[in-house]
């Protein structure tokens, strides 16, 4: 395997509660290299410092930045690392906020390690897919989903039927 194939994707754990954080990232160092703070400043240096950070889980609720203050800071760095916001206190407004900035999930404490599993899976994987369908359009040749070109070929094939009765 080489060096690339071996390399961890890097998730990046905020929430001011250090247990908490400290806890969950645990669980996922077998598959992922994780960070933790409980400083979203500090959070925010480490964001800037590595791009190849590939999600944030972070609290919605601190003292020193909320979740959507430190969303616009990170989008204002122009850093599209999707995000999943977790909080205990979650109503439909700060769910609507949440969403409309850009979040790529919301899930509310407490969360067991499989729900947060289920999360990081899930926007890693569309994360995967949007980097699959962005590099297929900058290749050469057009990137065309197989059953649409089944289909193309099946009109061809009808039409030159037509074409020779």
């Amino acid at each position: 395997m080489s060096a690339v194939q071996n390399m961890k994707q890097k998730i990046l754990f905020l929430d001011d509660n250090e247990e908490f954080v400290t806890m969950m990232a645990e669980n996922f160092t077998e598959n992922y290299e994780c960070f933790t703070y409980v400083d979203p400043k500090e959070a925010l240096k480490k964001l800037r410092a590595d791009q190849q950070i590939c999600l944030v889980i972070s609290d919605y609720v601190m003292p020193l930045i909320n979740g959507s203050e430190f969303l616009k800071l990170l989008r204002a760095d122009g850093n599209l690392v999707p995000i999943i916001f977790v909080t205990g206190e979650l109503d439909q407004d700060l769910a609507l906020n949440a969403l409309r900035m850009g979040a790529a999930g919301l899930l509310e404490k407490p969360i067991s390690v499989q729900e947060l599993e289920e999360a990081i899976n899930r926007v890693l994987y569309i994360e995967t897919r949007k980097k699959n369908y962005y590099t297929a359009l900058s290749e050469e040749k057009p990137f065309v989903p197989d059953k649409i070109l089944g289909l193309m070929f099946v009109k061809m094939a009808e039409s030159a039927k037509k074409k020779t009765s």
